[in-house]
């Protein structure tokens, strides 16, 4: 809790400000609610259904292998997402500096500002 020199008391979560601590108070119970702790790696999860599949990623028995390559992945919908890279040749999206081909935008714009970001 911060007082600034207008009288006013600052919430630590996102800096609006009160001028009595009552209100300050009732304003903080709504972050209390949002916010969850993972207790396994004690990071900060915005609600708890983001918690609940975050803690499914500390199950190291729960990665999921791709059967057409030695990639894996924590989430089903990751795999799902990968394995059309190995049936999407006629979808190809081309760098237009080196030719290789992508199965998806970002990963080519990740391609192109990490190999090629001084041509």
């Amino acid at each position: 809790m911060e007082q600034n020199n207008l009288n006013s008391i600052k919430c630590q979560y996102c800096n609006v400000s009160f001028t009595n601590e009552e209100s300050l108070i009732n304003h903080q119970k709504k972050h209390q609610q949002q916010f969850s702790e993972c207790i396994i790696c004690h990071i900060i999860i915005k609600n708890r259904r983001h918690l609940e599949r975050h803690k499914k990623e500390h199950i190291i028995d729960k990665i999921k292998q791709c059967n057409l390559c030695t990639k894996s992945f924590k989430r089903q919908t990751h795999l799902n997402r990968h394995l059309l890279s190995h049936y999407k040749d006629s979808n190809k999206k081309i760098c237009t500096v080196c030719g290789k081909g992508f199965s998806r935008k970002d990963v080519l714009m990740r391609h192109i500002n990490k190999i090629h970001k001084n041509t």
